[in-house]
């Protein structure tokens, strides 16, 4: 799935908040709209305004295609070609790979390593790994195998 949405269950928080938010919203209107029918005895044009947009905005959040890994994986080839032959020292900062943020890119017994901005915080990092060898070299962490000597991984960072 897209690197924006939340992997394994946690997508069931972000679902809940987003259908209380559209509950609130509801009956917000819903209360604006009784209060100018009864006292108004009127009805406007521009009550309808809130419910079109939020039907408006939720089929775009629900149309809307995260990005897809393999979309972009040409452009990691050759960004993992170029790191791994430069020898690059470790922190590059703020690439944009396809439609993916890569906060930092580092080398690591071998491996070239992207680090996905928008979901590493605090003491998890999450991001795509290049390792030719096989398994990444790191043992902490998870690591989901990709295609070809891609994987995606999850690892707690102890300082």
């Amino acid at each position: 799935m897209g690197q924006w949405w939340p992997r394994d269950s946690a997508w069931i928080v972000t679902a809940a908040a987003g259908w209380a938010m559209l509950a609130v919203a509801a009956l917000c209107w819903a209360i604006s709209a009784v209060y100018t029918i009864g006292y108004r005895r009127a009805w406007s044009w521009w009550q309808l305004l809130w419910p079109v947009v939020t039907v408006l905005g939720t089929a775009a959040a629900v149309v809307v295609v995260p990005p897809d890994f393999a979309d972009a994986r040409p452009e990691f080839d050759a960004a993992a070609m170029r790191v791994l032959d430069s020898g690059m020292p470790s922190g590059r900062d703020g690439l944009r790979i396809g439609r993916f943020e890569v906060g930092r890119v580092y080398v690591r017994s071998g491996d070239a390593y992207f680090v996905d901005a928008r979901n590493t915080m605090f003491t998890l990092e999450r991001g795509w790994v290049y390792s030719a060898e096989g398994p990444p070299g790191l043992s902490a962490g998870a690591y989901e195998p990709l295609d070809g000597h891609w994987f995606r991984y999850e690892r707690s960072l102890d300082w």
